[in-house]
């Protein structure tokens, strides 16, 4: 993998490749068979520094938790509606009408939507 810097020495990204849009002088590529997303990392005199532990917001993940749960449904919604095509054959044998009370509706009723 490699470890993408600036010039500077601050981080960009780390990619199994090196992108072709971070290549040339802007950016320092350095393989590294080691990186831990909750550390800080620099670049200091063309070799990989591993800094501090990047804190952590309870605060936002208490939130982004809670983002996650309130579309949970659609998540799960989409797992169990039938392909497009399935859909659209029992529309064009059934009628829409049909389509939505025997496809649609089931499984908004199995996974309601979350009331704010």
């Amino acid at each position: 993998m490699y470890l993408i810097f600036n010039q500077d020495g601050s981080f960009v990204m780390m990619s199994n490749v090196i992108p072709s849009s971070h290549t040339g002088d802007e950016y320092v590529a350095l393989k590294s068979n080691e990186f831990d997303p909750s550390y800080e990392y620099t670049m200091v005199d063309g070799k990989i520094v591993k800094g501090s532990l990047i804190p952590v917001d309870e605060n936002e993940i208490t939130r982004l938790d809670a983002e996650f749960a309130a579309s949970q449904y659609s998540i799960d919604r989409a797992a169990e509606y039938p392909s497009f095509g399935e859909q659209l054959d029992y529309i064009y044998h059934n009628g829409v009408d049909a389509w939505k009370t025997d496809i649609i509706q089931p499984i908004k009723n199995k996974y309601p939507k979350p009331s704010n």
